[in-house]
């Protein structure tokens, strides 16, 4: 059985930094997906009816990268960890929407980041190995220059 929930105008769906085993699916409203920089509130994107979100948390345990707020009343349907593992093992052709969107925002990502680096001689992609848990960083000197002030090093 899927659970739905309502959230009205403003509500905090999900807060950066907890962590959190769902994914949403949405049914009607909209939905605006940010991160705070400082004392700014950078907005990543607007989601809307069809839209999912959370999907990361079905298959890891890291924190959520970002806070999702329902910029109008909004409905969602909730796909929890073991109804999303259940999917895999018995009919895996049904998660192919939820991998199609997110396959959407990785080439999506990698516009953004190449119209960027396009942008500035500056820029510099570089990947380097975490030594404490092994994931891939990709960086570009023009969003930590630019966008977040920092010192590209």
């Amino acid at each position: 059985m899927t659970d739905t929930m309502r959230f009205k105008k403003g509500a905090t769906i999900i807060h950066e930094g907890t962590t959190g085993s769902n994914a949403y699916l949405i049914l009607s409203g909209s939905v605006e997906v940010y991160k705070k920089v400082g004392d700014e509130k950078l907005v990543l994107s607007r989601l809307v009816k069809g839209n999912i979100f959370g999907e990361m948390s079905l298959v890891d345990d890291k924190p959520r990268s970002a806070t999702l707020a329902a910029l109008q009343d909004t409905e969602v349907r909730i796909l929890s960890r073991e109804r999303f593992e259940s999917m895999l093992e018995q009919n895996p052709r049904a998660v192919i929407p939820l991998l199609k969107q997110v396959f959407q925002r990785v080439r999506y990502l990698n516009q953004i980041v190449t119209a960027l680096c396009v942008q500035s001689s500056t820029c510099l992609l570089y990947t380097s190995q975490s030594p404490r848990d092994g994931e891939t960083h990709i960086v570009c000197r023009l969003l930590l220059e630019n966008v977040w002030g920092g010192g590209g090093g």
